[in-house]
C-alpha cells in the first residue's frame, strides 16, 4: 500500500514538473527563440509588430553584438503560441555594410463591380541596419518615389532605415539605398 502511494506521489510530481516545464517554454518562447538564434535580449529592439496575412502575429527585431555588428530577424508566432524565427539577416553586404530584411502584406483589394478587375495593393517593408554612418542621416521626401515613406533611427554611426511602400508594384526595388546614402555623404 505504501509502495502504491509512493508511485502515485512520484507520478503526480513528474506530471507537475512537465506542466511547469511546458508553461516555462510557452511563456518564454520569445526569449528562447532569440537565444537559440544568437540574439542577445538586452541588445534587441523591436522595429515593427503586427498581424500577417495568415492571421499570425509577427515581430521584426534588430540586435547588435559586442563588435556593433547588426542583425535583423522576422519572428512569427505559430498556432500554438510559440515564437520562431522565419527570416534572419546577420551578414552585412560587403559593398554596402548593412544588413537588410523585407516583408510584404496585402494592404487593400479594390473592386466596384463583380466583373471588374481586382487590383491588389500591397504594403511592402524593407529595413536596413548598419553602423557606417558619417553624419546625421536625413532623407527628403523628394528623394523617394510616390507612396514611399522612411523612418530613420540613428545613434551615432549605427542606424536603422525602415522603408514602407504602398501600391500595386514593388516601389522599393527601385530605390538604391546605398547610393542614396552615399550621394548625401551619410555613409563611408
Amino acid at each position: 500500500m505504501k509502495k502504491v502511494r509512493n508511485i502515485r506521489a512520484g507520478a503526480i510530481f513528474v506530471i507537475i514538473l512537465i506542466i511547469v516545464a511546458l508553461a516555462l517554454m510557452y511563456f518564454n518562447s520569445y526569449s528562447i527563440a532569440l537565444m537559440k538564434n544568437g540574439f542577445d535580449s538586452p541588445r534587441t529592439s523591436i522595429i515593427d509588430i503586427g498581424i500577417d496575412d495568415n492571421g499570425k502575429e509577427y515581430r521584426v527585431i534588430k540586435s547588435y553584438d559586442d563588435q556593433q555588428n547588426m542583425k535583423l530577424a522576422y519572428l512569427v508566432k505559430n498556432k500554438v503560441g510559440l515564437w520562431n524565427m522565419a527570416i534572419v539577416s546577420d551578414t552585412p553586404s560587403i559593398e554596402t555594410g548593412f544588413v537588410k530584411i523585407g516583408w510584404m502584406r496585402v494592404a487593400s483589394i479594390k473592386r466596384y463591380g463583380i466583373s471588374d478587375d481586382t487590383p491588389v495593393e500591397f504594403e511592402i517593408h524593407a529595413v536596413y541596419c548598419g553602423n557606417n554612418a558619417t553624419k546625421l542621416i536625413e532623407i527628403e521626401p523628394e528623394q523617394l518615389p510616390p507612396n514611399v515613406t522612411v523612418n530613420v533611427q540613428q545613434a551615432g554611426k549605427a542606424y536603422t532605415l525602415h522603408f514602407i511602400a504602398f501600391g500595386e508594384g514593388d516601389k522599393l526595388s527601385n530605390i538604391d539605398v546605398y547610393q542614396l546614402l552615399q550621394n548625401s555623404g551619410c555613409v563611408q
